[in-house]
């Protein structure tokens, strides 16, 4: 609004100033250029969610442990070659189209899969890799998810407001004067996560006014000129269920009955991304999918975020990225100490053979995962 001063842009440590694959055991490992120490913070302070490590026990003292600093961003490097491939054609597309649309990538996976995590990675490596992109100014801001109405206006008007809240701290100011704000940057990356609580909904009926907010009412479609809009739609899958005293014959119902119409829930919004992931990633989305006089929209379903395997974990750990962590650290405190791949690798294994064992599964859910690498990076950077 004018004569409004904008919040301060929100912006996370550019630490990644580009991007380069490693295919080793069918993974694509991902490596930054550079490490920034002064954004890199304890691990565990962020990306909150998870329990205290649940296989081998870490050596040297917590003490020892806790004051070696681990970069947030890495241990969340491992896996995500799929997604991460398909989002880089779509954005190659977009990018070569004439007019500045706004480019839509929806993001699934169950909610131990930290899709914050990932959208980090994208806001930071994936896009400064594009050379229009790169050591550009750029702002990301995360609205609430609007509310939905049968009125065809209703989630246009709550939109605004939410935006608005966002940049100015009033819900005062209009779609257009929150599109000229943005003109200031070269992109703008706007998250939004799609409210799963409750098990009844329709993630159609949650989805489809987004779209077409983004196709018919949101300004700027056809302009040679103006920042370049990112959208994220992250859609977490509720995994969790009620941990009650005492454990009787209605506690267990009552949490089948969860489990049951959660599934539903997931079932439903598997194939409403199915109809819409025929599109291809970074083309124009079709007239199916939009309201009548549609501007455009590029979008992208990317493949759901899933449970990593053993030789992604193990791609990882044999990553350049890592090695540089470990070179980079040994250097600030002046050892002379070199530190063995295998070593790290032998930790991976074990951790993965104690998750087989105690839940019969091959794989490991992002959070899970993300604690123990952080650890092992610890334990093999802590004095011997």
């Amino acid at each position: 609004m004018e004569g409004s001063t904008p919040k301060e842009s929100v912006k996370i440590g550019e630490r990644a100033k580009g991007i380069t694959g490693q295919n080793v055991d069918d993974c694509t490992y991902n490596e930054n250029n550079t490490t920034n120490e002064n954004n890199a913070v304890n691990i565990y302070n962020i990306y909150g969610g998870g329990e205290p490590g649940r296989f081998t026990p870490a050596s040297g003292s917590s003490a020892e442990l806790s004051s070696i600093v681990v970069p947030p961003h890495l241990p969340y490097l491992v896996d995500r070659s799929d997604q991460e491939e398909q989002l880089s054609e779509g954005v190659r597309t977009f990018l070569k189209s004439e007019s500045h649309q706004t480019f839509l990538c929806i993001i699934s996976g169950d909610d131990t899969e930290c899709h914050e995590a990932f959208v980090d990675r994208i806001w930071e490596q994936v896009l400064p890799s594009f050379p229009q992109l790169h050591s550009c100014e750029k702002r990301t801001i995360t609205p609430d998810w609007p509310r939905t109405s049968k009125q065809p206006h209703a989630l246009r008007d709550n939109l605004t407001q939410k935006l608005s809240q966002q940049i100015w701290d009033h819900s005062e100011a209009s779609l257009e004067e929150i599109h000229d704000h943005f003109r200031q940057y070269a992109w703008v990356l706007l998250r939004f996560y799609l409210p799963t609580d409750d098990d009844r909904s329709k993630v159609a009926e949650l989805l489809d006014p987004m779209l077409q907010f983004w196709q018919r009412d949101w300004p700027g479609h056809g302009q040679s000129q103006g920042p370049y809009f990112f959208v994220s739609l992250c859609i977490k899958y509720r995994t969790s269920l009620y941990r009650v005293q005492p454990l009787n014959l209605w506690n267990w119902f009552r949490n089948w009955r969860l489990l049951r119409a959660r599934k539903k829930v997931k079932r439903q919004t598997e194939r409403y991304l199915a109809k819409l992931q025929r599109q291809p990633a970074g083309h124009p989305l079709g007239a199916p999918a939009a309201a009548a006089g549609a501007k455009g929209l590029s979008l992208a379903v990317l493949p759901p975020l899933e449970m990593v395997k053993q030789s992604c974990a193990e791609a990882w750990a044999r990553g350049r990225e890592v090695e540089r962590y470990l070179k980079e650290h040994s250097q600030r405190r002046g050892s002379p100490q070199r530190f063995d791949t295998n070593q790290l690798i032998h930790q991976i294994q074990e951790f993965y053979g104690d998750w087989q064992r105690k839940h019969a599964k091959e794989r490991i859910p992002m959070k899970d995962l993300a604690m123990e690498l952080s650890k092992a990076l610890q334990r093999q950077l802590s004095p011997r």
